[in-house]
């Protein structure tokens, strides 16, 4: 998503400015939730919070508003990994029955395929607390350090030349109405910041320790989708995106960019 909306809408420059703003608009969200959780400290998140402090009619809808956004990621999320398989693994899925959606072909296989995935993440996450934090950790450290080596093959390949920043803002719209057009996703880009709160029973250290932490998953989750800039400068070197064209180095460097499209 942010090579594909974030950059024609506000350009690197506006893309970065709004990924600042929303970064010191979710530090006072981060902050009222860790002093909630210090008063409530249970594992309710958001609806515990609406409860105590308003009542169960203003919880009720708290809870089913929380219930639909992620609900409505999980097709999102679903699809993103079919994308990243057709990309890594070629035409493996693609097979069976298919019908055409917005011009994008979906075979039954690559549904199957991510049904069975979100099947998998919904029973570890029930029964596999044990296993949970550690393939967490590992994933995100993963995430991380694909996104690095993207950032640098992409400068490197690019002759580290600040040229492909140009131009800073996108055609057409106001500086404002770019940066405003960004800041309205903000809420996506961060979906899932409150299940920190989900956890609070169970902390082994005081509540108020999890403010840097949050800060830091806060400055590590703006970071990641500012440079996304960089899947241009790297396609700008000719790699083509289409499945089954990229030789095998350039699905090296491209597959961990699929990861956050």
């Amino acid at each position: 998503m942010p090579g594909t909306t974030f950059l024609p809408t506000a350009g690197p420059a506006g893309t970065a400015i709004a990924m600042g703003i929303g970064f010191v608009l979710l530090l006072c969200i981060a902050a009222n939730f860790v002093f909630m959780m210090q008063r409530y400290p249970d594992g309710g998140g958001a609806y515990s919070y609406a409860k105590h402090v308003f009542d169960p009619h203003y919880a009720f809808m708290c809870a089913w508003a929380l219930i639909v956004a992620y609900l409505s990621l999980m097709w999102s999320n679903a699809s993103a990994l079919t994308i990243v398989v057709r990309h890594t693994l070629g035409p493996l899925f693609l097979i069976g029955p298919k019908y055409t959606l917005f011009g994008y072909e979906i075979f039954f296989c690559e549904g199957l395929f991510a049904l069975a995935f979100l099947l998998f993440c919904g029973l570890l996450s029930a029964f596999g607390e044990k296993y949970v934090p550690k393939i967490q950790t590992a994933l995100v450290s993963t995430l991380i350090t694909c996104i690095a080596l993207c950032c640098v093959c992409s400068f490197h390949m690019s002759g580290w030349s600040l040229a492909t920043f140009s131009p800073p803002f996108a055609d057409g719209r106001s500086i404002e109405g770019q940066i405003f057009g960004i800041a309205v996703f903000l809420p996506w880009a961060f979906v899932g910041f409150e299940t920190i709160a989900h956890s609070a029973e169970g902390f082994s250290f005081p509540v108020k320790k999890t403010f840097p932490i949050m800060v830091a998953a806060l400055g590590v989750g703006a970071l990641i989708y500012t440079p996304a800039r960089n899947k241009l400068t790297f396609l700008r070197t000719g790699a083509s995106t289409e499945p089954g064209i990229c030789n095998s180095k350039q699905q090296l460097f491209l597959w961990p960019q699929y990861m956050w499209l």
